[in-house]
C-alpha cells in the first residue's frame, strides 16, 4: 500500500500496488466498513430479514440487497448458496409486501 492523496474531507487515501484498488484510513459511511459483508452473511445464516439487517447494521435495505447479490456472485455456485439466495429472495419479497401494506395503511 502506498499513499494516494486525500479525500475532499482530508482523509488519507491509499493505493494497493498489486490490485490497484484504493482504500481510506477511516470511512464515514458504515456500509464501507470491511466487516459489513461478513456481518450480512452471518445475520442471513441466523435467519434475520433484510430490513432487520439494515436496522442492526445501520445501513440502507437497498445496500443490504446489493451486497447480498455481490456476495453471491463472488462465491462459487454451490447448492447451499443457491438455497440461501432463494430464501433471501423470498424474504425480500415478503419485506416488500409488508412495506407496501404498511404504507397503504398510513395513507388511510
Amino acid at each position: 500500500m502506498k499513499k494516494n492523496g486525500k479525500t475532499l474531507k482530508g482523509i488519507q487515501r491509499h493505493l494497493c500496488k498489486q490490485c490497484g484498488s484504493t482504500k481510506q484510513e477511516a470511512y464515514s459511511n458504515r456500509a464501507c466498513f470491511a466487516e459489513t459483508n461478513t456481518n450480512i452473511v452471518l445475520l442471513l445464516k441466523e435467519g434475520v430479514g433484510i430490513r432487520s439487517i439494515s436496522r442492526i447494521l445501520n445501513i440502507s435495505p437497498t445496500t443490504v440487497l446489493k451486497r447480498i447479490i455481490s456476495i453471491s456472485r463472488q462465491t462459487k455456485k454451490t447448492l447451499g448458496m443457491e438455497v440461501i439466495m432463494r430464501i433471501v429472495i423470498v424474504m425480500a419479497s415478503k419485506d416488500r409486501r409488508r412495506m407496501t401494506r404498511s404504507r397503504a395503511k398510513e395513507t388511510l
